[in-house]
């Protein structure tokens, strides 16, 4: 899925594309490519008027699964180590989520 760099709403809360087939990067996390850091990617997992996005398939990826992130230059693949559910209301009482230690 496409990709484009975002930053936080005045709120302080991530700017999330609208469109479910893009994803939002933080613009304040790490990059691809970067020896150290948490990289944050975020998107809707569906939506009401546009149905099921590309963040659904996380959904049932299980450990040992590998995802890869890529640019025009750079290719980095992750493999999954375990797999949380966190209603979206939770999130700002997720700090563990943000550690930059992963």
């Amino acid at each position: 899925m496409a990709v484009e760099a975002v930053g936080t709403t005045r709120a302080g809360v991530l700017d999330v594309p609208d469109d479910i087939a893009t994803a939002g990067w933080w613009r304040g996390g790490a990059r691809l490519g970067d020896p150290f850091g948490s990289m944050l990617i975020a998107a809707h997992v569906d939506s009401v008027t546009q149905g099921l996005g590309p963040f659904a398939e996380l959904l049932e990826v299980t450990a040992g699964a590998r995802i890869q992130v890529r640019s025009r230059a750079r290719r980095q693949a992750y493999e999954v180590r375990s797999r949380r559910l966190v209603p979206r209301a939770a999130l700002t009482s997720s700090p563990w989520m943000f550690d930059p230690s992963g």
